[in-house]
């Protein structure tokens, strides 16, 4: 059971860093040009 509690915390690690990731690219497009 604790191998399929920690196998599910990765997956839904993975899946949070794939919608998170989009999020920031977004984010970088629009921040960078301020930062410049």
């Amino acid at each position: 059971m604790v191998d399929l509690m920690v196998l599910n915390g990765e997956l839904l690690k993975q899946l949070n860093g794939l919608a998170i990731q989009p999020t920031w690219l977004y984010i970088d497009q629009i921040v960078t040009p301020f930062n410049k």
